[in-house]
């Protein structure tokens, strides 16, 4: 696999991580490993979903090769039927349970390629969202933006887009942004 030939040094002329692209079970990856560590925790980055992965897709790189300069090994990857990831064998199953059976699949996967004990995972947006529901199997979450509501998100997602004042009074009439409005 050519994907294990190379590796890219991430952060030059800061703290030293190597980015090793990765492919499991139908899933590519990238794991950020310090140059030197022994430390027992490692943190999975569980992707967003369309727009807001492709608008999160920087910022987490730069979130995992911060970790992993702070002695993390961190793994992120592209859900099936994502990104760089193979299709959904079934387009009109039941993904969720597919993405969730991913993280369970890139927890192994940190903890056989790095030697970790302990796990965090770590998601935005939808990917909070399944990290929350996986609890069970973490150490401990990092959950940024969670989508709280998947009905809203997914209005959302359809409202009309011409103006961004139109999108913003659509979102605020959301149950949620109704309730939160004075902290804005």
């Amino acid at each position: 696999m050519c994907a294990a030939v190379y590796e890219i040094e991430a952060n030059p002329g800061g703290d030293r991580v190597v980015m090793k692209p990765l492919a499991y079970g139908g899933v590519f990856g990238w794991l950020h490993l310090p140059r030197s560590s022994s430390a027992d925790t490692g943190v999975v980055l569980v992707p967003a979903l369309g727009r807001d992965e492709r608008c999160g897709r920087a910022p987490m790189r730069l979130l995992a090769d911060q970790w992993t300069a702070a002695g993390f090994p961190t793994l992120r990857y592209d859900h099936r039927g994502e990104g760089d990831s193979l299709c959904l064998d079934d387009p009109e199953g039941n993904a969720v349970e597919v993405w969730l059976d991913g993280v369970r699949a890139a927890i192994t996967e940190l903890r056989a390629r790095t030697g970790v004990r302990r796990v965090v995972i770590g998601g935005l947006r939808v990917g909070a969202s399944l990290a929350a529901l996986m609890a069970e199997d973490a150490d401990g979450l990092i959950l940024l933006a969670p989508v709280l509501d998947g009905r809203s998100w997914l209005d959302v997602r359809t409202a009309p887009t011409t103006r961004r004042s139109n999108l913003a009074a659509y979102i605020f009439r959301q149950p949620l942004w109704r309730d939160c409005r004075a902290w804005i």
